[in-house]
C-alpha cells in the first residue's frame, strides 16, 4: 500500500489512451536504443528484446521491438534467432559484440511489415483487428543519395554558343 495524500485528481489532466498505429510498410533507418534479456513465454528459455528507433523521416521517433530466442530449447528458433543477429551485426558492423549494449546507437535500416490479426473480444463477443509491425530484415544503412550542390561559378558556355 502507498499513501496518496495531497493528490487530487481534478488538478491534473487524465492520460488518454495511446492508439497504436503501424508504420507503413517500408524501410527504416533506425538504431537499437535499448536491448533487455527476457524469460520467453513459456519460461523455457530467454530472449533478447531489442528497441529500434526510426532516426529519419515523418517517422521519426517511433519504437519498433524485435524479440530473438537466442537462448531456446527449440533449435529451429534459436537458429532463427542466431541468423537476425548475425543480419543485424553485418548491419551494424559489430561482428563481435561482447555485449548487447555494443549494438546501440548504431545506424541500420530495417525492413517493416505491417501484420493483422484478428481475435474475438471476450467481453463484447466482437471480432477485432488489430494491427502490428514486425522487422523483416536488416542491412547495412543505405546513404541518402549526395544532392548536387549550387556552385559560386558561373557555368561555362559551350564551345558551340
Amino acid at each position: 500500500m502507498a499513501s496518496l495524500d495531497g493528490f487530487d485528481a481534478r488538478t491534473v489532466e487524465a492520460s488518454k489512451p495511446m492508439v497504436f498505429e503501424p508504420l507503413p510498410d517500408g524501410t527504416y533507418t533506425a538504431t537499437i536504443t535499448d536491448s533487455v534479456k527476457r524469460k520467453n513465454s513459456k519460461g523455457t528459455g530467454d530472449l533478447l528484446e531489442l528497441s529500434f528507433k526510426v532516426q529519419v523521416g515523418e517517422h521519426s521517433g517511433k519504437t519498433l521491438k524485435a524479440y530473438l530466442n537466442l537462448w531456446n530449447p527449440n533449435e529451429q528458433a534459436k537458429e532463427i534467432a542466431w541468423r537476425e543477429m548475425s543480419a543485424i551485426c553485418h548491419a551494424v558492423g559489430v561482428m563481435q559484440p561482447n555485449d548487447s549494449t555494443d549494438l546501440h546507437g548504431l545506424p541500420l535500416d530495417i525492413i517493416v511489415k505491417v501484420r493483422q490479426s484478428k481475435r474475438v473480444n471476450p467481453t463484447t463477443g466482437q471480432e477485432e483487428t488489430k494491427y502490428f509491425n514486425d522487422i523483416k530484415g536488416y542491412q547495412k544503412r543505405v546513404a541518402a543519395p549526395a544532392q548536387p550542390q549550387a556552385t559560386t561559378e558561373p557555368a561555362a558556355k559551350p564551345a558551340w554558343a
